[in-house]
């Protein structure tokens, strides 16, 4: 956040600087599951930051726009058969050490 908008005080934070940094993340190619988790890191240590110092100051990291699907591919399930095999391996490695 800083890289891109500059080290500023908490109650000069903007939505401006928020859709900033959105679009910053989107540039570099992440992926929408990795721009929310980055995004709820940074909203969490600015609330946190503002209730520590008794700031009263809008929430600039909230409600910003972007898709969450974005470059999110869907993970392949294990086959089951597969499992049995590496199940059995490992049964099989226990018994010979026995």
């Amino acid at each position: 956040m800083i890289d891109v908008c500059g080290d500023k005080p908490l109650t000069d934070c903007t939505k401006a600087d928020a859709n900033k940094f959105r679009d910053d993340l989107i540039k570099r190619g992440l992926a929408g599951s990795s721009i929310t988790r980055i995004f709820g890191t940074v909203h969490a240590v600015f609330n946190f930051a503002v209730a520590e110092v008794g700031l009263s100051t809008a929430a600039p990291f909230a409600n910003v726009y972007y898709d969450r699907n974005a470059g999110v591919s869907g993970l392949s399930s294990i086959p089951v058969q597969d499992i049995r095999t590496v199940q059995g391996k490992c049964e099989s490695a226990g018994e010979s050490k026995r």
